[in-house]
């Protein structure tokens, strides 16, 4: 027997409808002050949706077949960049990984490399999908889930930048010299495979570790062997953490060399730097224990 296909249609409530009467109509709402309906309640109030329609969702399962049956002939004509160094930083959390980064240094200063996942490639505008991603806005994160803006095969898997996966970017290209100003850039269709998926405690610890005498001696140094050399007196502190290659190690301190030039440049342009403070709720079945 084929499997019947979960789907659901789109529920939405407009402000008038959501009052103290709706609620009490609602069997679901009759104690909308319990914890549990807060997330139904917040739907309602905002118009989310947490489901896509059945022919949203057969639409998102023909493009990722497509995808895959067509592979070859698409990665003609992109630039092939599987083979660079490449890499994303997100959140622990982080369900969709959208863009990563890449950076290697030359005679000009630094090329930093920012690609994008190619939504446009897989949605067609005025598309049915490309509407109903219109009208979400974008993917909304709350405490225990994530609301995405597309179908899961498409927000999830196609325009995810997964680690040791093929992905389709739109690839920006940008030349700085080493006083932090951009003096070449280029886009390009490409296609690319993250080398790792990286968090931001990740790289904060590594950066602490590596940095933790004086970044200055790091954003001074131009060369890669000055580089290396400036790695193994820190090296063990790092490896404490968390594990890093030698090449990782490389590419960690180019990058933070060139977000240091990049700071001083903004903030000797009169850039204000703001302090603040994220807040995370840890729950535990439903329920926020901690905050």
């Amino acid at each position: 027997m084929a499997k019947r296909k979960s789907c659901h249609r789109r529920k939405t409530f407009s402000k008038k409808k959501f009052s103290k009467f709706s609620l009490k109509k609602k069997n679901f709402y009759q104690n909308y002050r319990d914890e549990k309906n807060d997330f139904a309640i917040l739907l309602s109030r905002y118009g989310l949706s947490e489901n896509f329609s059945c022919e949203l969702q057969s639409q998102a399962e023909k493009i990722f077949q497509n995808y895959h049956q067509q592979k070859k002939q698409i990665f003609q004509g992109r630039k092939d960049l599987t083979k660079q160094h490449i890499i994303t930083i997100d959140g622990k959390d982080a369900k969709d990984f959208d863009d990563a980064i890449s950076i290697e240094k030359n005679s000009q200063g630094y090329l930093l490399g920012v690609h994008i996942a190619d939504v446009s490639f897989f949605i067609e505008e005025k598309s049915n999908l490309d509407r109903e991603a219109y009208l979400r806005g974008n993917s909304f994160y709350l405490l225990d889930r994530v609301l995405p803006m597309l179908p899961e095969k498409i927000s999830n898997v196609l325009c995810s930048l997964q680690e040791g996966q093929e992905r389709l970017t739109l690839s920006c290209f940008i030349q700085v010299d080493g006083k932090g100003n951009i003096i070449d850039f280029s886009f390009r269709r490409a296609v690319i495979k993250s080398n790792k998926r990286w968090t931001y405690s990740h790289v904060e610890k590594i950066l602490k570790s590596f940095f933790n005498s004086s970044s200055n001696n790091f954003v001074n140094n131009s060369s890669t062997k000055k580089i290396k050399k400036s790695f193994h007196k820190t090296e063990e502190m790092a490896e404490e953490t968390i594990k890093i290659t030698q090449k990782e190690k490389i590419f960690f301190a180019m990058a933070w060399q060139l977000a240091e030039i990049l700071k001083q440049k903004r903030v000797a342009e009169g850039s204000i730097l703001f302090q603040s403070r994220e807040f995370k709720c840890h729950l535990e079945k439903e329920k926020i224990i901690s905050i």
